[in-house]
């Protein structure tokens, strides 16, 4: 039997980012930026950080959706914070991408037969397949909303 996702499930996964819009109206800039302790990253950087990763999980789809058996890239998040300088980054330029690569990377799996759901490609090694991929994809944004959550239960200072 083929693990697939249930359309409601891409729906989910389409629509995590409008979650992230309601978790943070009514903070300012500076709660946006606020880091709850060294190494840790802010909403700001938090929100930046789900663009990029969603970055590779679109590639890593279509490629496995497209090529037979392909070598999917890793990335080291903490240099592409540092690097690309997500503190200063706009988080709603980054929500705006994330928005956008779900929404359209969605539209595409709803057309998906089932049977590309067992596509693989190789990660880190390790054979992963086009449902794994897809599952951690969906998960991803919720991990980061408890902690966008603990973040804003940190703030001690009013939100306007």
């Amino acid at each position: 039997m083929i693990k697939s996702p249930t359309p409601k499930e891409i729906k989910s996964y389409e629509f995590a980012p409008a979650i992230i819009d309601s978790i943070i109206a009514g903070l300012n800039n500076k709660q946006l930026h606020y880091q709850p302790g060294d190494n840790e990253w802010s909403i700001n950087q938090v929100i930046v950080h789900l663009a990029d990763t969603e970055m590779f999980f679109c590639e890593r789809m279509r490629k496995v959706i497209v090529e037979e058996k392909p070598t999917l890239q890793s990335f080291d998040q903490a240099e592409w914070a540092k690097k690309l300088i997500y503190e200063k980054q706009d988080y709603r330029l980054a929500l705006d991408l994330l928005k956008t690569q779900r929404k359209c990377l969605a539209s595409l799996l709803h057309l998906l037969p089932s049977s590309f759901w067992k596509r693989k490609g190789i990660r880190d090694g390790k054979e992963v397949t086009l449902y794994d991929i897809f599952t951690t994809a969906l998960n991803h944004i919720p991990t980061h909303l408890a902690q966008i959550e603990s973040i804003k239960s940190n703030l001690n200072f009013p939100s306007n």
